[in-house]
């Protein structure tokens, strides 16, 4: 099985832990098997009026093409986009040329069984329009920013993103709430619910839990979130529910950052909470060996990857009601779960595992459970291979999709 992998989610200089999930399940299907013919991965075009802002600055130094997954071409073609996600409707048409540049240096080389696009707007949208060229399937991932941020953008987003959803020969969805939420929105597709997975064994770096261990006061109980500072996340939250022994630890960075250090301080919690920054993927995983508690009361979720590896860590986790996957976070079997923005049900949470000892032992070992038995990355990799199968085999969905990309972008 030869794929090819669009997908705009993936690690770069500027941010190495940007789609770190993709890289991941790549890595899985390669031990599989499959081989990566080569991931068109776009970045913003960038013009030098704009390098003012850090990050415009960092897309236009941005390789045009690495190497990774042990010799697998990443090309980082450049496309035209307005800031602030101005014309947002358009990025597919933008990134259909770009990806089809790129792609023709891939593929007419050699041979590709399909296309795997990681996002249906825009990259879905423009590989599909590759897959017509070259007559080729397309399966699509949907990770949750296509149902929870690009549909209610507006009308004109919605239906670019529900045509390239249904033009799909597979819809591949991470969780179960993400098929409920497309079911609402009267989306058709050829939906499968393929769950996010992680490596059951995981290598820690002992000198950097060493250090942390060293950080760690007498007696205190270390409190942990590992994610993007945006507000989403529940960073909030967790601040002002900390128990008086607790330490708070934050991984990662990003927009919210500012305010979150304000809210320190005005808690009065400069010496009793930690920002460490962004860190690899592997890093993170030594920061969950050195803490007793992840804490990421996020709304709204797709999946959150970061359960899985907490939970593979052995450490309780608090998580929010009707988010997530609901077959991973189940109440007080799994983790504990708190109603969305309520500092005090996270207070609350942090109290009972304090002082209920048997209910942390009953979360810990339920969750690494359900991890190491239906969410690993082999068993996701697997039910991908069987999708990629079933619609290689499926001539019919060749032929319906070329019939209806036919009639163009209206309607």
């Amino acid at each position: 099985m030869r794929i090819l992998v669009v997908a705009s989610l993936y690690p770069k200089t500027y941010d190495p832990v940007m789609g770190s999930f993709v890289r991941s399940q790549l890595l899985e299907l390669q031990a599989m098997g499959v081989e990566i013919v080569g991931v068109i991965s776009p970045v913003p075009c960038s013009p030098r009026l704009l390098w003012g802002k850090p990050r415009w600055r960092a897309y236009g130094r941005e390789p045009r093409q690495v190497t990774d997954l042990g010799g697998v071409s990443v090309l980082q073609p450049r496309v035209p986009i307005l800031p602030r996600g101005f014309g947002f409707s358009l990025y597919g048409r933008l990134h259909e040329p770009v990806v089809q540049r790129a792609a023709s240096t891939l593929i007419e080389p050699t041979s590709v069984d399909l296309i795997h696009a990681h996002m249906a707007h825009p990259d879905g949208t423009a590989a599909v329009a590759l897959g017509r060229t070259y007559g080729l399937p397309v399966v699509i991932t949907i990770h949750g920013q296509d149902l929870l941020r690009s549909i209610p953008r507006g009308r004109l987003t919605r239906r670019v993103t529900a045509r390239t959803i249904r033009q799909a020969d597979r819809v591949v969805l991470v969780s179960q709430r993400l098929k409920y939420i497309a079911e609402e929105e009267g989306l058709e597709g050829r939906f499968e619910v393929i769950h996010n997975g992680v490596r059951p064994d995981v290598r820690v770096d002992e000198d950097l839990v060493g250090k942390l261990e060293g950080m760690r006061p007498p007696g205190a109980r270390i409190v942990l979130s590992v994610s993007n500072l945006i507000r989403k996340k529940g960073h909030e939250w967790v601040l002002r529910g900390l128990g008086p022994g607790d330490i708070y630890w934050i991984v990662g960075d990003g927009p919210y950052r500012r305010r979150l250090e304000a809210l320190v301080s005005s808690l009065g919690l400069q010496g009793r909470v930690r920002f460490f920054g962004a860190v690899e993927p592997s890093a993170a995983a030594s920061f969950m060996h050195a803490a007793d508690v992840f804490a990421l009361p996020s709304a709204p979720e797709a999946f959150g990857i970061v359960y899985l590896e907490a939970m593979r860590a052995r450490l309780p986790v608090i998580a929010c009601f009707g988010e997530g996957e609901p077959s991973l976070l189940r109440h007080e079997e799994t983790a504990l779960l708190v109603p969305p923005h309520d500092w005090q049900a996270v207070s609350g949470a942090l109290s009972r595992l304090a002082r209920e000892v048997g209910l942390t032992e009953k979360l810990v070992n339920g969750g690494f459970d359900e991890v190491m038995t239906r969410f690993t990355a082999e068993v996701q990799c697997r039910e991908l291979m069987r999708v990629y199968r079933d619609v290689c085999d499926e001539p019919i969905a060749l032929t319906r999709r070329a019939t209806e990309i036919q009639g163009g972008w209206g309607g």
